[in-house]
């Protein structure tokens, strides 16, 4: 028999917290699929299947008009963008790879706990990584950072400046003036991710390191979470220094992106319906915000402690060394609620004990009764 081929063991990923019939969800970045514009986006669908040039062929860099979309919006919010150095990406993990393939060195530096989809894919790309301990609670020891980039040398550092996932930390603008100080001293460049800046609107609006630090920072956003989960489209930001090299790495990896999607989405930022959108999201995502809140702060356990982001869909929730996660976990799946755990978010010994509560995919009466059943668990 032809054997089959030997293929490497990986970190088995955590299974998707999100859309289980008959569970709550309190563990998802997705906003609630019921707030889907989805009218909105069969309109701009039909109309991007009536012109019969853009939606034939795909495009490499991605759709012309999109992308100068993309970049008007960006200089608008204070973040330099040329639409020839847009690259439009299938979501954030496709910009994430396309980065890590082109890296010449995959030495890189990333936040502990990380975002775990990118963490996996660093180690699956043999990237040595360098661990840079975020506290929620206390910011971060820059002490400790500047040892460990000091120490690794890295080539990129992979940060998410507003909205951590899966702690929804944001950075003050001293400590991301502080980063942009080591990546000049170090020699290390910067990819941010900006993934949740759209879901709420932030009473103080933070800079990102893009606009404070300039156009050699990678930025990197998406439209899935914010839009449609299905819609997968994001995009990379470069220079014309790095466009070539990402292009080429997007190019040979795909060959482009499919442009009748991307031209419907073009159709929904153009019309209006994306703005119009994100003002209902963003309203009803504050109330669910004020409610999960409410709730911790009136059934939570003394002991246990939360983070309480301005923007973003998620929280961190710091639970006591008294409480196994592994057993509350499956405590809350027999009572229909999941939460996943996030032992693969840390490179090395994990410095915190909780778990990432996302408040953007329930409505207001499965979080009440989530965490009502989680507060119970919590409490024994």
């Amino acid at each position: 028999m032809t054997p089959a081929p030997a293929l490497r063991p990986l970190v088995p990923a955590n299974p998707p917290a999100r859309g289980t019939p008959g569970f709550i969800t309190l563990s998802s970045a997705f906003i609630d699929p019921r707030l889907a514009p989805t009218a909105e986006l069969a309109e701009c669908m039909r109309a991007a299947l009536r012109d019969p040039g853009p939606a034939t062929f795909a495009h490499v860099q991605g759709y012309a008009p999109l992308r100068e979309l993309i970049a008007a919006r960006l200089c608008a919010a204070g973040i330099p963008a040329d639409p020839a150095h847009v690259l439009v990406t299938i979501g954030s993990q496709h910009a994430l790879d396309i980065v890590c393939r082109a890296l010449a060195d995959k030495r890189i530096a990333t936040e502990t706990p990380a975002y775990t989809a990118a963490k996996a894919l660093f180690e699956l790309h043999d990237a040595a990584l360098v661990p840079l301990p975020v506290d929620p609670f206390a910011g971060i020891d820059a002490a400790a950072w500047r040892a460990r980039l000091t120490a690794g040398r890295p080539a990129l550092a992979f940060l998410t400046s507003r909205f951590q996932n899966p702690t929804g930390y944001s950075y003050t603008r001293a400590e991301l003036a502080q980063i942009l100080a080591w990546s000049e001293e170090l020699g290390f460049g910067i990819l941010e991710d900006d993934w949740a800046a759209d879901m709420l609107p932030a009473p103080e609006p933070r800079p990102t390191l893009r606009a404070l630090g300039g156009d050699n920072v990678l930025y990197m956003n998406a439209f899935t979470k914010k839009t449609l989960p299905s819609l997968r489209l994001g995009y990379v930001v470069g220079n014309e220094r790095t466009l070539p090299g990402l292009l080429q790495a997007k190019k040979l990896a795909i060959n482009g992106t499919p442009a009748l999607i991307e031209e419907t989405l073009f159709e929904f930022i153009a019309r209006g319906h994306y703005d119009a959108h994100l003002t209902r999201v963003q309203a009803e995502l504050a109330a669910r915000r004020a409610h999960c809140l409410a709730l911790l702060r009136a059934l939570a356990p003394a002991d246990v402690r939360w983070t309480e982001p301005a923007g973003g869909p998620v929280l961190w929730l710091e639970l006591p060394r008294r409480i196994a996660i592994p057993r509350l976990l499956a405590a809350l799946a027999e009572r229909k609620v999941l939460v996943n755990a996030q032992d693969n978010a840390f490179a090395g010994p994990a410095h915190l004990h909780g778990v990432m509560l996302g408040y953007a995919f329930p409505d207001r009466d499965e979080l009440t009764t989530g965490i009502e059943i989680l507060a119970e668990l919590m409490a024994h």
